[in-house]
């Protein structure tokens, strides 16, 4: 079955500078795709009236834009901002389960990536929740089954990392990362191929 069209996303008009918090990052890419989906919902009701005449058919729906079309319009310390914010508040919700199961976890080679290289400028926590990501990607590929399912979180592979990342302040994490935004993101750019070999 062929996907339906989506409108066309353009970049909106950005403050410059781009917002320093991090949830008014966030807010610049969450605002532009709510703006999308109400258009995407007022085409397809218009559409909609009349279904079944010949004046109406074939009938053009529009389908709600994809996460990664608006991160493709986005600058990139705004995608890092949601990557961030939604590991975040998916964590805090429901737990690394959560995060993967709602598909956030598509992002964690960036996140590994953004985090090690705040765990190399000496940011707060970043090593240790970069840790935790690694941990739960294992078990969810059946590498490391050495977790406790006996603490109450029974047939979780999560309940131990949750307890770890809820002892840290998560936000601050976020924003500190977004702070240093770009120094986090070069410090572990290309750093695997510059690694002495043997």
């Amino acid at each position: 079955m062929t996907e339906l069209p989506t409108l066309e996303i353009a970049q909106p008009a950005l403050p410059n500078p781009l917002p320093t918090d991090h949830q008014a990052s966030m807010d610049i890419f969450y605002d532009l795709w709510r703006s999308l989906s109400a258009k995407v919902d007022e085409n397809n009701a218009s559409r909609g009236e009349g279904i079944g005449t010949a004046d109406n058919w074939p009938i053009v729906l529009l389908r709600q834009p994809h996460q990664e079309e608006i991160a493709g319009v986005m600058p990139a310390k705004v995608n890092a901002a949601v990557m961030l914010g939604n590991m975040h508040y998916q964590i805090c919700n429901g737990g690394w389960e959560q995060w993967h199961g709602n598909r956030y976890s598509y992002a964690a080679p960036a996140l590994l990536q953004l985090l090690d290289g705040a765990a190399a400028l000496g940011i707060e926590h970043a090593a240790d929740v970069a840790g935790m990501m690694r941990i739960f990607l294992q078990r969810l590929n059946g590498v490391d089954h050495e977790f406790d399912e006996d603490d109450g979180n029974r047939g979780r592979r999560d309940g131990d990392l949750c307890e770890r990342y809820y002892d840290l302040d998560g936000e601050k994490l976020c924003q500190d990362i977004l702070d240093r935004f770009e120094d986090c993101a070069l410090q572990n750019f290309g750093a695997a191929s510059f690694r002495k070999r043997g």
